[in-house]
């Protein structure tokens, strides 16, 4: 899985499980990714997007923010 860190003109950058970063052109990408989609590679190299694991995981970002803010 990856998730697109940010995009920087014609390529997503992105951060693998391991957490190494991978450049991406857009191009191959589908054209509904943004910054912190995430991603899969099938075995044809055809790049999806992971609608859930998108969800879920901005799901979970606010959930820490609005935590550290209450405070």
């Amino acid at each position: 899985m990856f998730v697109i860190d940010r995009i920087e003109k014609n390529v997503a950058v992105c951060e693998q499980e391991d957490k190494s970063m991978i450049s991406i052109p857009l191009a191959e990408l589908p054209p509904d990714c943004k910054e912190g989609s995430c991603l899969e590679r099938k075995e044809n190299g055809v790049y999806v997007l992971l609608k859930e694991e998108t969800a879920k995981r901005k799901k979970q970002m606010e959930e820490r923010f609005l935590r550290l803010f209450q405070k």
